[in-house]
């Protein structure tokens, strides 16, 4: 068998702890991103432009084939299979853009989530028992945990990372990352 003891279940609360202890995340920080991510997310850009223009490329080629049966330069087969064809591709595309439009809702939804936790995480973390709400907090903050050699390895989540990178003070509630 093994000989080497295994790592507690307190011993990894317990590094987890210290963490977080480093990375609390004050309050009014948190308002502020959470207002600057619902301001910077409606504006979609050369994305949303990419996809205006293609719509209205494809919608003028629609009107296109219903002019080309007008003025009957289309057989009645042609015109279906180009009407169906424009139509499809129509479809195709307001389907991308409602993954898309979903896809940044959820970031958003997730993000604010992960925010509003935050400020509360470090004194919830240490004064509940309730370890499935420990498991909730720990999968809140970071993206992952490496056990190695007893050695615990924290990476913060991707939006927690980015907070890191606007110089808080070195001492203080607002601290993010070690």
């Amino acid at each position: 068998g093994c000989v080497r003891q295994s790592v507690s279940e307190v011993y990894i609360f317990g590094k987890i702890a210290d963490w977080y202890r480093h990375c609390r995340l004050n309050p009014k920080l948190s308002e502020w991103t959470i207002e600057a991510i619902q301001e910077l997310a409606p504006q979609s850009g050369a994305h949303e432009s990419a996809l205006t223009e293609e719509k209205s490329r494809l919608l003028d080629r629609l009107s296109a084939v219903y002019e080309m049966r007008e003025a009957r330069e289309l057989t009645p087969e042609e015109f279906t299979e180009r009407k169906y064809h424009y139509k499809a591709q129509l479809t195709a595309l307001a389907a991308t853009e409602d993954r898309r439009n979903t896809d940044i809702e959820g970031r958003l939804i997730e993000a604010q989530t992960r925010l509003t936790e935050a400020p509360t995480a470090y004194t919830r973390f240490t004064t509940t028992q309730d370890v499935a709400q420990k498991r909730y907090l720990t999968s809140l903050l970071a993206e992952s945990y490496v056990l190695t050699l007893g050695k615990l390895e924290i990476v913060p989540h991707p939006v927690f990372d980015l907070i890191r990178t606007l110089e808080p003070s070195r001492s203080g509630p607002e601290q993010i990352g070690q």
